[in-house]
C-alpha cells in the first residue's frame, strides 16, 4: 500500500515538473521580439543665413588722442630776476591772451638805456655849431630833434639825411653808431614782460618770483586751450574715403560726452609697421583736455542694392556656397568692397540660403537639408 503511494506521488511530480518546463519555454517562445535595424542618417545640416538686398554706408572707425592746437617753450631772452604779480605763473593756471606770463626786472636796463640817450644828446649839441656854419639847410630839422629830444622816452627816427657829406660827417662823429645801439637796447625792452601768445594754460613752470633767469633758460610749457587737435590714425585701406571738412562725432572712450570734430589734414605717409595714415582733426567744446582719447565714425561711401556677408566665408575665387533644391552648390559674386569682419557683394538673389560656415574642404554637390536655416544656432 506504502509502496504504491510512493509510486503514484513519483509519477505525479514527474508530471508536474515535465508540465513546468513547457509552460516555460512557451512563454519565452511568446515574448521574444524580432531585432530592429537602426538606419543612421548621414545627411549633413549646415548653418545658414538667408541673403537680404540692403543699402549699407561704410563707417570708418577712428580713434584719436587729443592734442594742444599750440603748445610753446617759454624762455627768457633777456637776464634778470623775475618779480611777483598777481597772477601766479604756475601749472594749471589760465592765461588769456595778452596777459603777462612771467615778469623779469629791468630796472638796471632801463638806467643804462637812459645813460645811453644822454650820452647820444651831449653828442648832438657838440655838433650843432658844426652843423650851423657847414650845413644850414640841415640845421633847423636837427635843432628841432634836438629840442623834443626826451631821455625817458623812445628814441625817435633821426631826420632825413640826402647829403653825402652830411652823412660822412655825422658818421665821423659817431652819430648813427650811437643811435642804433639806443635802438637795439630799446627793442629788447619788451622781452622783459613775457605775455601769453594765445589763451591757454600753464602746463609746466620751472622758475617762481626771485630766481635768477638768463637768456635760452627755459621758464616752462605753455598750451592752447579752447580749440583742440585730435591726432588720429586710420588704415590705409580707407584712406581715400575721407575727405578734409568732413565732420566726424567723436566721444569719449566709456563715456556719454560726444563732441564734433572736423578734419583738417590728411598725412601723406603710412607707418611701415602699422600700415595706418595719421588723420589730424579740430575739435572745441566744454570737457575737452589734451591726451584725451576719442573714438568715431566717419561716414564713407554708400554701397546700394548689395549683401552683407562674412567674409570668411568667401573662397579665394570670390564664390560662396548656396543650398538650392537640397544641394549644395557654388555661386559667383562680385565683391564691392571689404572691411574687417565683412564683405559687401553683389550677384546674389533676395533669399538665397547660404553656407555660414568656413568650409575646410569641397561640399559642392552634397545632399543637405533643404533650406535648414540654422542662422539662430
Amino acid at each position: 500500500m506504502n509502496k504504491f503511494v510512493f509510486q503514484i506521488t513519483l509519477l505525479l511530480t514527474t508530471a508536474l515538473f515535465v508540465s513546468n518546463c513547457g509552460d516555460e519555454s512557451e512563454e519565452q517562445t511568446t515574448t521574444a521580439k524580432p531585432a530592429i535595424k537602426v538606419i543612421k542618417n548621414d545627411v549633413p545640416t549646415f548653418q545658414t543665413i538667408t541673403a537680404t538686398q540692403q543699402d549699407v554706408q561704410q563707417n570708418i572707425d577712428i580713434t584719436g588722442r587729443v592734442v594742444a592746437m599750440q603748445s610753446v617753450g617759454i624762455q627768457a631772452e633777456v637776464q634778470g630776476i623775475v618779480l611777483p604779480q598777481n597772477k601766479a605763473f604756475r601749472e594749471g593756471v589760465v592765461f588769456r591772451k595778452g596777459e603777462t606770463l612771467v615778469r623779469i626786472d629791468n630796472s638796471q636796463t632801463l638806467e643804462n638805456l637812459k645813460a645811453q640817450r644822454s650820452q647820444f644828446e651831449s653828442n648832438l649839441v657838440r655838433l650843432m655849431a658844426d652843423l650851423e656854419n657847414d650845413y644850414p639847410e640841415a640845421y633847423t630839422a636837427w635843432n628841432s630833434y634836438l629840442q623834443n629830444f626826451d631821455e625817458g622816452k623812445t628814441l625817435p627816427e633821426l631826420p632825413e639825411v640826402a647829403d653825402e657829406r652830411l652823412r660822412y660827417f655825422l658818421s665821423a662823429r659817431n652819430v648813427f653808431n650811437l643811435y642804433h645801439n639806443i635802438k637795439s637796447a630799446e627793442q629788447n625792452l619788451p622781452k622783459f614782460r613775457i605775455r601769453a601768445p594765445f589763451t591757454g594754460v600753464v602746463m609746466q613752470a620751472s622758475v617762481s618770483p626771485g630766481a635768477l633767469v638768463t637768456p635760452q633758460l627755459r621758464l616752462g610749457m605753455f598750451n592752447q586751450i579752447g580749440t583742440y587737435e585730435i591726432k588720429a590714425t586710420v588704415s590705409n585701406r580707407y584712406i581715400d574715403r575721407i575727405k578734409v571738412g568732413q565732420k566726424v562725432k567723436m566721444h569719449e572712450i566709456g563715456q556719454d560726452k560726444n563732441w564734433t570734430a572736423t578734419v583738417q589734414r590728411i598725412g601723406k605717409s603710412i607707418d611701415p609697421a602699422t600700415q595706418m595714415v595719421t588723420v589730424y582733426l579740430q575739435a572745441s567744446g566744454e570737457g575737452l583736455r589734451e591726451n584725451l582719447y576719442l573714438e568715431g565714425q566717419i561716414g564713407g561711401d554708400t554701397f546700394e542694392n548689395v549683401y552683407q556677408l562674412p567674409r570668411s566665408i568667401l573662397t579665394p575665387q570670390q564664390q560662396v556656397y548656396v543650398i538650392r533644391d537640397s544641394t549644395v552648390r557654388l555661386k559667383d559674386v562680385q565683391v564691392k568692397i571689404y572691411t574687417d569682419n565683412y564683405a559687401l557683394v553683389t550677384g546674389l538673389s533676395e533669399g538665397d540660403v547660404i553656407v555660414n560656415e568656413v568650409v575646410e574642404r569641397p561640399i559642392e554637390g552634397i545632399k543637405t537639408v533643404a533650406n535648414a536655416d540654422l542662422s539662430s544656432l
